[in-house]
């Protein structure tokens, strides 16, 4: 298995466990903490797949999160609003790993679904 499908399949499975989650009560504090958690890591693989369809299918190289978006938005792969929207949940990803604290996931949930469905949206077109 090549690494383009390693991370798209990684990738789709993270988000699949996300959207499992975004049905449940996340007032609930174990459902909250879960849908953190999985948002944490879809945002990770989801840069990184990025990354690889960069370096795979444009022969474009980037190394750092902020540098793919940017490149991924030059390429036509994202437009200039979603590029936004992910910059805003890597940051969100960046304070919620480094320093979890319910302030910041009370900002990051009533977020998510939107959050959800463009990470959902760019896959489908990348794939």
């Amino acid at each position: 298995m090549d690494l383009k499908t390693k991370k798209t399949e990684s990738f789709e499975r993270a988000l699949i466990s996300l959207e499992a989650v975004m049905v449940k009560d996340l007032k609930d504090e174990f459902f909250r903490d879960s849908a953190v958690q999985r948002f944490e890591y879809t945002i990770e693989l989801f840069w990184k797949l990025l990354k690889i369809v960069l370096e795979a299918d444009y022969d474009i190289s980037a190394r750092t999160p902020r540098e793919v978006i940017k490149k991924a938005c030059s390429a036509g792969l994202i437009d200039e609003e979603a590029a936004i929207t992910i910059l805003k949940m890597l940051r969100i990803r960046n304070e919620t790993s480094h320093e979890y604290a319910i302030e910041v996931a009370c900002i990051l949930i009533p977020e998510l679904p939107g959050f959800t469905r463009l990470l959902r949206e760019i896959f489908q077109e990348i794939t």
